[in-house]
């Protein structure tokens, strides 16, 4: 009965297993679409900024032919615009290919043939960690040790004597012969022990060594929960720069470089300088919202 009562107890531990093994890999999905939202999202506002840049210099490349028939400008400031817009309009085709790429890989990890559309917004996650998800990878930590000890238990209850009670019913093909009932009680003991000693030495360095490496992993989780979050702080500081200051110089930047450049008050290669230092800014801004939105995608969904 002792044995039975282990073995079952195994049976029930590895079943709990398996259901937090579906729960960590629904987990791991769910945060492998999140962060392809999140990319894309993030391509499309690169995008559409490099789109509106290039809308500029269509505009200059448009003025500087008129300029250059009346002397205002050189050959080489013209070839130049065009050489710049051409340069925008590929990047912008490159990303579009890399958005197309991301959206199959989402629509086939989420299993889903219709079109749909994700929006270019600056969406920043909210700062709302739960450790529920990390709690799943705790709670396998602990069922990991619970099954090397029941192991343990299951390879002692084998060497214990096992005890056996039968019930019957007999009969013979003799005259009068009737139904007998009896009942048979046996006890079988083991005559050797040597292997399943060895197996029980076997099964408590397991349980050791289990003990030690789920150790080791929960600290780790922690370490990077640490981890993240500074470099989700850090993250966030720049954002707020970018929306309280960098923005507003990003904006003044485009417009005042094409309107001096417009009047003739600077050159192109000033005018250039300030648009990709505009530019700059931008790419920076939308980066550092990326890299931070995966951060916290990271930690909302740790589990290993």
């Amino acid at each position: 009965p002792g044995l039975y009562t282990a073995q079952r107890r195994a049976k029930e531990i590895e079943t709990q297993m398996a259901n937090n093994f579906l729960q960590i890999k629904t987990i791991e999905i769910k945060k492998e679409v999140s962060s392809l939202y999140f990319k894309i999202q993030n391509l499309k506002n690169k995008q559409l900024f490099l789109a509106n840049l290039l809308t500029t210099y269509e505009n200059l490349a448009k003025n500087s032919k008129t300029e250059k028939e009346l002397g205002n400008i050189n050959n080489l400031d013209l070839l130049d615009i065009q050489f710049t817009k051409q340069q925008f309009y590929l990047k912008i085709k490159a990303i579009e290919s890399e958005i197309k790429s991301n959206f199959i890989l989402l629509q086939t990890i989420m299993n889903y043939k219709d079109s749909f559309n994700i929006v270019a917004e600056n969406e920043i996650i909210a700062e709302n960690f739960s450790d529920s998800n990390l709690n799943i990878s705790l709670e396998m930590f602990t069922l990991e040790n619970a099954l090397a000890g029941t192991n343990i238990k299951i390879e002692k209850r084998k060497t214990l004597p096992n005890f056996s009670i039968n019930y019957y019913i007999g009969t013979n093909h003799y005259t009068n012969s009737d139904y007998y009932h009896g009942f048979e009680i046996g006890i079988a003991f083991p005559l050797f022990y040597g292997n399943q000693k060895a197996q029980i030495k076997s099964s408590v360095i397991a349980l050791e060594s289990q003990n030690q490496l789920n150790e080791y992993k929960s600290q780790l989780l922690y370490n990077k929960i640490m981890q993240y979050n500074i470099e989700i702080e850090k993250l966030k500081e720049q954002i707020d720069f970018y929306q309280n200051s960098g923005n507003q110089l990003k904006d003044e930047l485009v417009r005042t470089a094409t309107k001096l450049y417009e009047l003739g008050e600077i050159d192109l290669k000033r005018l250039n300088m300030s648009l990709e230092n505009a530019l700059q800014i931008q790419m920076e801004y939308l980066e550092n919202v990326y890299n931070y939105n995966i951060k916290m995608i990271e930690l909302i969904y740790l589990t290993n």
